[in-house]
């Protein structure tokens, strides 16, 4: 049951992180329209039809934002348990 514990907050959370990051990536789809029209002119994928980009590049732009958004939020997580573990240690010295 202990393992259960440990595993749901941290599911739970990248499950957040993932939907966060939905309606900015595909905010930022829309805004690299010129990106995804070169790489289509260079590369000869089709990325932008006449309704805007491909399903592919808003796909894209969700995995890359959700993937920036672990990191930062896995090294937040890693800082405050080393303050954590940094205020305890200065506490067992002054006992």
């Amino acid at each position: 049951m202990s393992r259960l514990r440990r595993v749901v907050p941290g599911a739970l959370g990248l499950l957040a992180i993932v939907l966060l990051a939905l309606p900015p990536a595909v905010a930022a789809t829309v805004v690299l329209m010129p990106l995804w029209s070169r790489i289509e002119a260079s590369t000869g994928i089709e990325s932008v039809g006449h309704s805007g980009p491909a399903t592919w590049c808003y796909v894209a732009s969700w995995v890359g934002l959700s993937a920036l958004l672990a990191a930062l939020a896995a090294r937040v997580a890693r800082r405050r348990a080393n303050a954590r573990a940094a205020r305890q240690a200065a506490a067992g010295r002054r006992q």
